[in-house]
């Protein structure tokens, strides 16, 4: 009698542990609550650009840039936005082409497009699971946050990934047929419009 009393519990523990496991969007939604209850502001990019940057600011920061030859007119992805190139973690250089998305004259969001250098890297054992892994990789080094996968709903959109860190929310996925992967960096606190 006891074997079996003991067989029960067991079977209604692993039973109530199953039922316990969050999904990937749980996951996300939790750390979100959490980390918007800590009240702390993340509003630090890349290469000294900020949520919350009035664009004022924003379009003298970059002139300054330009003139330091840091940052360029131009990219792959939109010859209008900005692009400036970072070293990936396995040492190729990624050039980032991006430009803000502005709410009460302040940046709100962040769109930007990853990408390596030259085509050639494309070409040496390259591939866009490789550059996927590579701006995570630099992402999680840059916010000390890991990323959590969730499954698209959508049958021709890819999976994404994404992280928060106190107002923060990246989102990375990849573009599809291309060898782009994009970032939106988004300040879940910007006033709404």
């Amino acid at each position: 009698m006891k074997i079996k009393q003991l067989y029960i519990y067991a079977l209604l523990f692993i039973l109530l542990l199953g039922a316990c496991k969050q999904t990937p969007e749980e996951q996300y939604l939790s750390l979100e609550s959490e980390e918007l209850a800590t009240k702390v502001r993340h509003d630090k990019l890349f290469k000294g650009l900020y949520l919350g940057m009035k664009d004022s600011t924003f379009f003298d920061f970059c002139l300054k840039k330009n003139i330091h030859k840091d940052f360029f007119q131009g990219g792959q992805k939109n010859s209008a936005w900005i692009t400036t190139k970072i070293k990936s973690p396995n040492h190729k250089t990624l050039e980032i082409n991006f430009f803000p998305t502005f709410k009460a004259q302040k940046i709100a969001e962040v769109n930007a497009a990853f990408y390596y250098q030259d085509a050639v890297a494309w070409k040496v054992g390259a591939s866009n699971d490789k550059l996927l892994s590579d701006v995570i990789q630099l992402l999680e080094s840059w916010y000390q946050r890991k990323f959590i996968k969730i499954n698209s709903p959508y049958f021709f959109k890819n999976d994404v990934f994404v992280t928060v860190r106190g107002n923060c929310r990246i989102v990375v996925s990849e573009e599809a047929q291309s060898n782009v992967i994009n970032v939106r960096f988004i300040d879940l606190l910007a006033p709404k419009q």
